[in-house]
């Protein structure tokens, strides 16, 4: 009768270890979130407003993997706005991003990566945020970047797609992205892109 309840403990706890490590290495691969990235107009003043007749929202898809790439990013993407001109120069539009970085262990540079969509489904371009930093492990760092854009860019943006594409640690290790899970993900949104595209850069 010991023998038996022994016997049931045992395989009992065989099985929750291997429940646990289940769910661990579910929790340590990949994951994508999808969030609203605000409306698709873009104001230049009060009566002046790019898609303006539109009430559509932008989609932010941001792939984390913290596990491979030894830091984290918020959830994020691109959003458009237009800076006004002074007396003797034009106004300018502007892709920009604000990122927020939590990194495992002690980074020396980092590139985020984000894949621009519009309406249709189509890649528009590919924009990357180079940054020489130091980012301290455990400390979330903001970091910002803006791209110029021209009227049609910012009317043609519907959804990025952002990720950790490389980092370089403090102990000089240089670690990027699983390009296959990526393109993986980028494909649910657009089946045309190829990985040319999802490797190549427009800045």
């Amino acid at each position: 009768m010991r023998e038996h309840r022994a016997r049931t403990l045992i395989s009992f706890a065989i099985s929750c270890l291997f429940v646990f490590a289940t769910t661990v290495l579910a929790q340590s691969g990949p994951t994508v979130t999808k969030m609203s990235g605000g409306s698709v107009q873009t104001k230049l003043s009060r009566s002046i407003i790019v898609n303006g007749d539109s009430s559509l929202n932008r989609e932010w898809i941001t792939i984390h993997d913290a596990n491979r790439m030894r830091a984290d990013i918020n959830d994020t993407g691109i959003r458009t706005v237009y800076v006004p001109g002074g007396t003797y120069s034009r106004g300018d539009y502007e892709y920009r991003a604000e990122v927020v970085v939590r990194a495992e262990e002690p980074l020396a540079a980092i590139r985020v990566t984000f894949i621009l969509f519009d309406v249709w489904g189509e890649r528009m371009r590919g924009l990357r945020a180079d940054e020489v930093v130091d980012v301290p492990a455990g400390v979330p760092t903001t970091l910002t970047s803006a791209w110029r854009a021209s009227e049609h860019d910012v009317a043609g943006l519907f959804a990025s797609i952002a990720f950790v594409s490389v980092v370089r640690t403090a102990a000089g290790d240089v670690v990027r992205a699983d390009n296959d899970y990526v393109l993986e993900q980028a494909r649910m949104f657009s089946a045309s892109i190829t990985e040319s595209e999802l490797l190549s850069f427009d800045e």
